[in-house]
């Protein structure tokens, strides 16, 4: 088995990434979540995979896309509404915070489908493909990329992601400051705070109610955090990582390399863009054959920027920890080819890493891409022009290496 020999050929195999992305993009239409562009895309790479896998299958799931971004318009409302009301009836006011808060937190920090009965159904597709062992399987590994792109960030796109990042930022601290102020109203005024009457400091009860208008601008411009009708390419995010996975299969065909008793495997799920429901799926459908041999996931996402290669021991806004060991055999093969590689988390958002954790499977997500949230993040700017091959290349090589710890 030489792996180095592919090793050597990852231009050769980052040009095929790049081509592939380019086709995917002409040919498929938008990905957004549940679309026919989508599911368009899937059958194009399961026919791709099938080149080089002993086995592919695609799997229907049910998604409802509108729901994960359906708290913003609620929310935001909810959120002006509670100032409006501190200044009359802040018991109001922390009641229309709590109805802002519940959806926020369910669907957007903790990615559940609370709410998701509210919303059109939709029908998103995962791809599955194996490489079977020559002998029996004592063991699996899978690489995981998303199918679907997503809706652009207006905020990003216009102003840049510290802006969009400073805006959402200052909207939850509003939220603390109105509720606040709003229990303090509420201690403090008679009859629960239904009127204006007692003791309380007048002027200062009053300059705290105006001192909240200043969040207001802020969490107006939530309203714009995602276009309603725009679909990104979703070039960098999140092609790269389907096409990484699709280019290992690709070299391990090309190359007559096979494993003895390792199963080697693609996942690629839709809908990551809407609350991670496509690996939801997978994990579930799948869950029994993964613990019935050790099992390992590596989640590739938005494989960009090399300077910022990561292995995420935190997903899901840093509240699902991931496999250590699983992500230390990423580490360990980019640290010998001396390919700078760093722990991290990812603080906003999610892959399907995310996802396959919660599972209870063994899995990592692997990210190349600064959380500051640049530029073509979830923007027009994500084309086929964008992706770096360079990135593509070492990445990929990082793999082969990895590779050699399956058998």
């Amino acid at each position: 088995m030489d792996l180095d020999k592919v090793r050597a050929k990852k231009s050769e195999y980052a040009d095929y990434m790049g081509n592939t992305i380019k086709s995917v993009i002409t040919e498929c239409g938008t990905r957004f979540s549940g679309s026919q562009g989508e599911k368009e895309a899937a059958l194009y790479l399961e026919k791709e995979l099938a080149k080089y896998a002993d086995e592919t299958k695609v799997e229907s799931f049910e998604v409802r896309p509108d729901s994960f971004y359906g708290w913003a318009p609620w929310s935001v409302s909810f959120i002006l509404l509670s100032i409006a009301a501190l200044f009359l009836m802040p018991i109001a006011s922390i009641a229309l915070l709590i109805a802002a808060l519940v959806p926020m937190l369910s669907t957007f920090i903790m990615y559940r489908t609370t709410f998701d009965r509210f919303y059109k159904k939709q029908e998103s597709h995962n791809v599955t493909a194996v490489r079977m062992p020559q002998g029996d399987v004592k063991r699996a590994v899978y690489f995981s990329g998303h199918l679907d792109a997503a809706k652009e960030w207006t905020l990003n796109f216009k102003f840049g992601g510290k802006f969009m990042t400073a805006a959402v930022v200052i909207s939850f601290l509003s939220i603390v400051y109105v509720f606040a102020v709003a229990l303090y109203s509420v201690i403090a005024l008679p009859k629960a705070g239904l009127t204006f009457a007692g003791n309380i400091d007048m002027g200062l009860r009053l300059y705290l109610c105006f001192a909240s208008l200043i969040f207001v601008p802020s969490i107006f411009s939530v309203y714009f955090l995602s276009h309603s009708k725009r679909v990104v390419d979703g070039a960098n995010d999140n092609l790269s990582g389907c096409l990484l996975a699709t280019s290992l299969f690709k070299a391990l065909k090309d190359n007559g390399i096979e494993f003895k008793h390792t199963k080697i495997g693609v996942i690629l799920t839709g809908s990551e863009e809407t609350g991670l429901r496509g690996a939801m799926a997978w994990a579930k459908a799948h869950r029994e054959e993964c613990l019935a041999v050790p099992t390992e996931i590596f989640s590739f996402d938005t494989i960009t920027e090399l300077e910022h290669l990561s292995v995420n021991l935190k997903d899901l806004n840093n509240t699902v920890k991931t496999d250590r060991e699983t992500g230390e055999k990423f580490m360990n093969a980019a640290t010998a080819l001396g390919v700078k590689c760093t722990y991290s988390g990812i603080p906003i958002g999610a892959s399907d890493g995310a996802a396959f954790s919660k599972a209870g499977l063994k899995a990592t997500s692997i990210t190349a891409m600064n959380h500051d949230i640049p530029k073509y993040y979830h923007t027009r700017v994500d084309s086929a022009e964008s992706i770096n091959k360079n990135t593509l290349a070492t990445v990929f090589e990082v793999v082969c290496e990895m590779m050699k710890e399956y058998e």
